[in-house]
């Protein structure tokens, strides 16, 4: 089902070295939307395929966050992008600049606090019991010793 070129969106994936991005981007360019790709490695998977509209090398967040997150601008205004779609752990980055971003587009996106919360394993499983859903037993370590004794105490309870 393709959209009308009026619906269509400008859309901006990260993380085209990753298969679900090139996935997610034959996806929006078979319904109709121009796919543009940006990366910090070189050889991205998505940037000989044929929905992808223009791949973009950009600066690693890692070691230079605000030249990163001014490339992106960059690539969102010169191309009038509609919506940025972070993919693998860019998000946490995008997340962090997300205020600056969304002057310019809509940033699919939760904010950083949120995504850490589901990023750490013990804090999720808090946020799942939160909504009184089934976890298994889980604990939080903060030393060997503290885990020993956790797993004595779960291995008395439980059969292996």
């Amino acid at each position: 089902m393709n959209i009308d070129r009026e619906e269509a969106k400008k859309v901006l994936l990260t993380g085209g070295r990753a298969p679900v991005t090139l996935e997610l981007a034959r996806m929006l360019a078979q319904e109709g939307h121009d796919v543009y790709v940006a990366d910090s490695f070189a050889a991205q998977l998505t940037k000989s395929s044929n929905c992808v509209k223009q791949s973009f090398f950009i600066h690693s967040p890692v070691h230079n966050f605000e030249r990163f997150i001014a490339d992106l601008v960059d690539i969102i205004k010169v191309n009038q992008i509609d919506q940025l779609i972070p993919t693998c752990e860019e998000i946490f980055y995008i997340a962090k600049g997300k205020k600056r971003l969304e002057q310019y587009c809509y940033v699919l996106s939760s904010d950083l606090p949120f995504l850490l919360k589901l990023h750490h394993k013990y804090e999720f499983i808090k946020l799942v019991e939160a909504r009184e859903l089934d976890t298994p037993s889980s604990f939080l370590a903060y030393s060997k010793e503290e885990m020993k004794q956790h797993y004595k105490e779960l291995a008395g309870v439980r059969q292996f």
